[in-house]
């Protein structure tokens, strides 16, 4: 038979491990989850490709790590749901120039449309973009 202070300490660990996970999980959960799932925001402006089959939304969102800009695609030429490309804490107000028909820079963060490349501040490292400069810096 068990003593009783070894399982009360055995029940203390578990309870202890198990809610320590739960913590680690949910702030991961909130800084690492997909670009599907972030806020709306205030819309800012919207600007169309040169050829008209794009348009990217602009949105600025204030969360808890300041402000945000959001960049929502939608091609005109399909009737799917508009697509989350671009994501950064980093500015309060998009700077948007489209190069051609399919690359678009979004402030300094160049993005080809053609190839699905998407930009999230979050993780750098895992994304496919490349840094241009623009007239700021």
């Amino acid at each position: 038979m068990i003593d009783n202070k070894v399982f009360k300490t055995i029940f203390i660990s578990l309870l202890v491990i198990v809610s320590l996970a739960n913590c680690i999980g949910y702030v991961f959960d909130s800084f690492f989850y997909g670009m599907d799932d972030l806020p709306t925001g205030e819309y800012l402006f919207s600007s169309t490709s040169p050829d008209g089959s794009y348009t990217l939304k602009t949105y600025k969102v204030e969360n808890c790590l300041g402000t945000a800009i959001r960049g929502e695609l939608t091609a005109n030429s399909k009737t799917g749901q508009p697509k989350n490309i671009y994501w950064s804490t980093d500015f309060s107000s998009a700077y948007v120039v489209w190069n051609n028909a399919s690359l678009i820079t979004i402030n300094g963060v160049m993005l080809d449309l053609s190839e699905d490349h998407i930009y999230d501040s979050r993780d750098e490292s895992d994304v496919e973009y490349s840094l241009v400069k623009t007239k700021e810096q």
